[in-house]
């Protein structure tokens, strides 16, 4: 339908982007709520350490995940954004916690409840379009398709689906040697990644798990793979920008972060790590380059440094914010 209005009116682009984003914003309230909720419940978990922390955050997370109502989950919001305050003070405040939290927050902005916004969004297209009938059966077209989305067999089978996904990666689970997750954490797992608002964030994202000669890392894979450059300038050359970042948390050595950027067949590299490591990776540079080069790419720059912070996507990929303006379009 909105499709072929923009074949006959192609200057109404906007208009229709409104109108999805508005269509998604109230489609996706449970699942804003299912995930800051699901959030707060693996912040939980992580402060057995403190009764008084884990008490709090779970507690937070079951009257996030039953609000009813814009009004009950903003007066929810402060007392999530003080118990996070707190636990930023709080000697149980772990790298880890640290990646959480700006999502909820995010998260939590992302939730929309005015159905003001869905009729504004919803005139500001009709008004283009002459026909009364076809008026109607657009209006009768988004209210059907929101209706959709809150019927109980659709529920259902969402639950459906993330049983069979559960019990996929459970088995793969006992098969392997990563047994130190339980089917009911996996679930949580995919609930959040599923439920989450931010899941048409513009980059690749990969989970990787390490055991290399008994030693155990965790990596997670972040890739631009449009990426506009340090100069914010779409590539020219052949196979334009890429860019990488990757992070490992290593027990016993500490957290580190790989970036790299590629613009065409010149590859940049830039390695944060723990201090005391500076000097031994430094020492690796030239083995690096040689690397690329056996590769067939042309080494632009190498450097180490101390890694200070985690940094968040915000400050490595500097356009997010700018390209996360898109529409989240549900399938």
């Amino acid at each position: 339908m909105l499709r072929g209005i923009l074949e006959k009116t192609p200057d109404l682009r906007m208009e229709t982007a409104e109108l999805l984003k508005a269509v998604n914003a109230s489609i996706s309230r449970q699942d804003v709520l299912d995930s800051v909720a699901n959030s707060l419940e693996y912040l939980s978990e992580q402060l057995t350490g403190s009764r008084n922390l884990s008490g709090m955050f779970s507690q937070l997370a079951a009257r996030v995940r039953e609000s009813r109502g814009s009004l009950e989950f903003e007066e929810l919001k402060p007392q999530v954004q003080q118990a996070l305050k707190e636990l930023e003070e709080s000697v149980l405040y772990t790298p880890q916690a640290a990646r959480v939290i700006p999502n909820i927050l995010y998260n939590m902005s992302r939730y929309q409840d005015n159905d003001a916004f869905l009729q504004e969004a919803l005139m500001n297209l009709l008004i283009h379009v002459n026909d009364r009938e076809e008026k109607a059966h657009i209006r009768e077209l988004v209210k059907e398709y929101i209706a959709g989305f809150r019927e109980p067999e659709r529920q259902m089978n969402r639950s459906r689906i993330m049983d069979t996904l559960a019990k996929i990666i459970a088995k793969q689970d006992r098969e392997t040697p990563m047994n130190s997750l339980n089917g009911e954490k996996i679930e949580k797992i995919i609930t959040s990644l599923l439920s989450s608002p931010c899941n048409y964030t513009p980059l690749l994202h990969f989970v990787i798990p390490v055991d290399y000669q008994g030693m155990k890392a965790f990596s997670e894979l972040w890739i631009d793979p449009k990426d506009e450059g340090r100069n914010g300038e779409p590539g020219s050359r052949e196979g334009g920008h890429v860019h990488v970042l990757i992070t490992f948390d290593v027990p016993g050595v500490g957290q580190m972060e790989a970036e790299f950027m590629m613009a065409g067949k010149e590859l940049g590299f830039h390695l944060y790590c723990p201090e005391s490591y500076i000097g031994i990776f430094e020492s690796l540079v030239p083995e690096f380059r040689n690397i690329m080069e056996e590769h067939g790419y042309r080494a632009s720059g190498i450097e180490v440094e101390r890694m200070d912070h985690v940094r968040s996507l915000m400050e490595v990929f500097k356009n997010l914010p700018f390209k996360r303006t898109g529409v989240d379009v549900k399938i």
